[in-house]
């Protein structure tokens, strides 16, 4: 797969840089701004790509600017009334925004059970709607596989990334990070996360992208690794707040363990890599350390959480790296 300057710069490098200076510009709305970056980089990924492979298509006489304008357009349609497997992505990710944004303003009631247990079936029920529309002309959904197995395909995915999204607003209302009402102040007061949480979410989508890359999925690694920007942003600011893990989920789920997710049934991802990296991202989000604790004890819950993740991206690099010596007239 050969990737020019133009493609480099349209489906990375500007979604890259819109994330960046979206969470930086949005500074002021707290941590709902991870969820905003995320989502305008996101979308610019997916419409960059479509819009250039639409454009390729053209004629040489019809790419100019009119040229630009049909494919922009053709590809803003295309993933506004998706049909394809990955078109239902950037949909997807404009909802989670919406339910974040939901989650984000009614903080205060999200600890009651009943509200909690309405949101966790929301976003269940939007995760495996959307692991269906993806995988509905697939081999995976065939008439020829079991229920079983065809059920199995999409209601595993879908409670996998909502347990991620759901966990650490579980976690937060158990162990005090919210605010519970007619407490005292002291046991009221939201304890902070530590930056170095930051550094362990870096790695989450650095780790996809190597292990898709390695895989041989280019394009679904490069839109793995464009929210990588958020967490590098909030560490170098170096900022203590309290709640991040509830507003980093939404991104982490769609946007990094998606990506693997569809790596595994359209690429050469396996089930444990997979695996490794959802289990990596529901622990970085659960167990994000506090501020309070020692130095040593934060980067020692940081790279442990992070460990099963370096694993599988790890030896999908090396393989990659032992698959090409073979091949190499020169390999051993």
């Amino acid at each position: 797969m050969t990737i020019n300057a133009t493609q480099t710069l349209l489906t990375y490098l500007l979604p890259l840089g819109l994330t960046a200076l979206a969470c930086w510009l949005l500074g002021s709305l707290g941590s709902l701004r991870f969820a905003l970056s995320s989502w305008i980089g996101i979308i610019t990924g997916y419409l960059g790509s479509y819009s250039y492979n639409l454009w390729q298509r053209l004629s040489h006489d019809e790419q100019n600017l009119g040229g630009i304008w049909s494919s922009l357009s053709d590809a803003f349609w295309r993933l506004t009334f998706p049909k394809l497997d990955v078109q239902w992505v950037p949909l997807a990710i404009s909802v989670a925004l919406a339910v974040t944004v939901v989650m984000h303003w009614t903080n205060s009631s999200s600890k009651k059970v009943i509200r909690f247990t309405a949101f966790t079936l929301m976003i269940f029920a939007l995760n495996t709607l959307l692991i269906a529309m993806i995988l509905w002309n697939s081999v995976h959904l065939a008439e020829n596989k079991s229920l079983v197995l065809r059920s199995g395909n999409v209601l595993i995915p879908g409670l996998l990334l909502t347990l991620i999204w759901v966990g650490p607003l579980l976690r937060t209302r158990n162990r005090g990070l919210i605010p519970q009402p007619n407490a005292d102040l002291e046991s009221s007061t939201p304890k902070l996360a530590s930056p170095i949480g930051w550094l362990a979410a870096l790695a989450l989508p650095l780790s996809a992208t190597l292990l898709l890359a390695s895989s041989g999925t280019l394009s679904l690694a490069f839109k793995a690794l464009i929210p990588a920007t958020i967490p590098l942003a909030q560490f170098y600011q170096r900022k203590s707040q309290h709640n991040v893990s509830v507003m980093a989920a939404g991104w982490i789920s769609l946007a990094v363990c998606l990506p693997v997710i569809l790596g595994h049934f359209f690429a050469e991802v396996s089930v444990w890599q997979a695996v490794l990296i959802v289990v990596s991202s529901f622990l970085t989000l659960w167990q994000w350390p506090e501020k309070s604790h020692s130095l040593v004890k934060q980067w020692g819950i940081s790279f442990a959480c992070v460990l099963p993740a370096l694993i599988a991206a790890g030896v999908a690099a090396l393989t990659l790296v032992a698959q090409m010596q073979g091949e190499s007239p020169d390999g051993y």
